[in-house]
Order: C-alpha cells, then sequence, then structure tokens
C-alpha cells in the first residue's frame, strides 16, 4: 500500500513505523541535507499533503506519448475524468505539470482551465490541441480544453528548484465528471488520489538548497532532516500518536 494513502487512513502501528522506516532508508543514513523540492497539494488551502512524482528518465512530453491528435500517458487515460500529475525526468532533473482530460474513441468533454502563481519561467512544452496559454510575471496559464474521441491537455515544465505556490481551477464543464491526481506512479506502487472538479487545486513547492552535500536533487520528497535512526524514532513516535489523517497546516 502507498505510504501516503497510509498516513491519510487509519493503520496499525507495525504498518506505520514500516512506512517510516522505508522514508529513513530512502533518506539515507547522513546527516546532511541535499538539494530538493518538496511538493504538496491541497483543495482548501490549509491541509497539504505530500505529492510524490512519476520518475522516469525521459522527458515529461515523451511520457505524455502525443500522437494522432491525443496523448497516450503511461499511467493511463479514463473517460469522462480528467488527470494531473507532476512528473520529474530523472536523467535531467526537470520537473513537470502534466494534465490530460478525456478517454479516447466514444469520449467528449470540454472546459476551461487555468493555472496562476506559476514560476515566470515555466515553460508550456506541450500543448495538446493548440488552445492553452502561457504569460509569465507571474507566470499564468488559461486556456480552454475539448476533445471529442480524443484528449485533450498540456505539460509545464522547468518547475524544479523553485519556491512558488499555484493555484489550478476548472470551469464550464461539460461532459467532465471526474478529477484524479496521481500519487506516484500508479504503475509501480502508486496510486490515483479522487479530487473534488468543482473546487480549486493548490500546488506547493518549496526549494531547499543543497546544505554540505550529499545525494543529487531529489523532487516531491518530504524535507531530508534530520537524519539516521533519530529520524526513525521521530517518525515512529509521531505517527503512534497522531492517527488518521496527516497533512501540514498553513495557518
Amino acid at each position: 500500500m502507498n505510504c501516503t494513502t497510509l498516513l491519510k487512513a487509519r493503520r496499525s502501528a507495525l504498518q506505520l513505523f514500516i512506512c517510516g522506516l522505508a522514508l529513513v532508508i530512502s533518506l539515507g543514513m547522513g546527516t546532511t541535507v541535499s538539494a530538493a523540492t518538496i511538493i504538496q497539494y491541497s483543495q482548501d488551502g490549509k491541509l497539504f499533503y505530500p505529492l510524490p512524482v512519476i520518475s522516469e528518465a525521459m522527458a515529461a512530453t515523451t511520457y505524455y506519448d502525443y500522437s494522432e491528435h491525443e496523448g497516450h500517458p503511461g499511467f493511463g487515460l479514463s473517460k469522462r475524468t480528467g488527470t494531473l500529475a507532476l512528473f520529474r525526468d530523472t536523467a535531467d532533473g526537470v520537473l513537470s505539470l502534466i494534465f490530460v482530460s478525456g478517454g479516447g474513441m466514444g469520449d467528449r468533454g470540454s472546459g476551461k482551465i487555468s493555472v496562476l502563481g506559476l514560476p515566470s519561467d515555466t515553460q508550456l512544452s506541450l500543448n495538446d490541441n493548440g488552445r492553452y496559454h502561457l504569460t509569465s510575471n507571474p507566470g499564468t496559464l488559461t486556456g480552454r480544453f475539448y476533445y471529442r474521441n480524443t484528449t485533450d491537455g498540456f505539460v509545464l515544465s522547468g518547475l524544479e528548484g523553485k519556491t512558488f505556490a499555484a493555484q489550478l481551477q476548472l470551469s464550464g464543464l461539460h461532459g467532465l465528471k471526474a478529477l484524479r491526481l496521481t500519487e506516484g506512479d500508479p504503475n509501480s506502487g502508486g496510486a490515483f488520489q479522487p479530487l473534488n472538479l468543482r473546487r480549486p487545486i493548490y500546488l506547493r513547492a518549496t526549494f531547499t538548497p543543497d546544505v554540505g552535500g550529499g545525494a543529487p536533487p531529489s523532487v516531491g520528497t518530504l524535507v531530508p532532516e534530520p537524519g539516521g535512526l533519530g529520524l526513525l524514532g521521530l517518525i515512529a513516535g509521531a505517527l503512534i500518536r497522531r492517527p488518521g489523517r496527516k497533512a501540514s497546516v498553513i495557518r
């Protein structure tokens, strides 16, 4: 089971302890803090949850696999459904936001989308069907999606190494009945998280510069501090004492 999912549900202390141990192993046993972009999401702007990314050694545009007027992303399509995903190219560290709507043959839908608060140097690296527009200072994407027997969507790239707070909103929807977010790779232990498509989606990114060396930059992970077994103790103690949903609260 996905550890992010475990944090949102009531699970046994043993399961939570195992997740904490896995996190310590993944962060390493050293005490240095390597560069990281911490990604979180929310739908009320107050409770934020960790958002694991999909990581593969390819560009996000390649993963989207646009051909014959439609996308074929690795996480798959679902009729009457929009999907959001964060994707990291492990070859060069580029972090991208993917949005795709439509399920191919037999599916039809339309609506408007806006993404506010993006870094000013964000790039619109894929514009499925050409109805999206990106402006800078601050970065804002607006557009309309319309699909009939195809898909519609976009890829925004250049989000790595940045601190920002973005807000995505859908409106004027016809045919689109659901919205989901990938938590990690659904094909490799990740999951789809259902979202309320009538409410905004808040994405928060915090960049932590490299301190004292360490491993190569990571994206979409929890803050790697402190190190070693001390962190394991903190995680285990906190999780056992505080069952139920786990989130950071912005006050």
